[in-house]
């Protein structure tokens, strides 16, 4: 449990570890791990405060909804 409360850990169990993360999130969402596509809907969402649902025309925002998800949740955290 050492490994844990250490205030700095080695690379290497990091990588491994948020590689395993990935694995559990492709497994339980079918989702990766990212955070770039929650940037692009939070900008969809305020652009929609003022242009409305025009927005929602645009060929990107048809492919990729307008929603908050669970990828949305981890930007707010960070």
């Amino acid at each position: 449990m050492e490994l844990l409360t250490e205030v700095r850990w080695t690379p290497y169990a990091v990588g491994i570890g948020i590689g395993i993360l990935s694995w559990f999130s492709f497994l339980i969402s079918k989702e990766p791990i990212a955070c770039s596509t929650s940037f692009a809907r939070t900008s969809g969402g305020m652009e929609r405060l003022f242009r409305g649902k025009k927005v929602e025309l645009k060929p990107y925002y048809q492919e990729i909804k307008l929603v908050v998800g669970w990828q949305g949740m981890l930007v707010w955290e960070l």
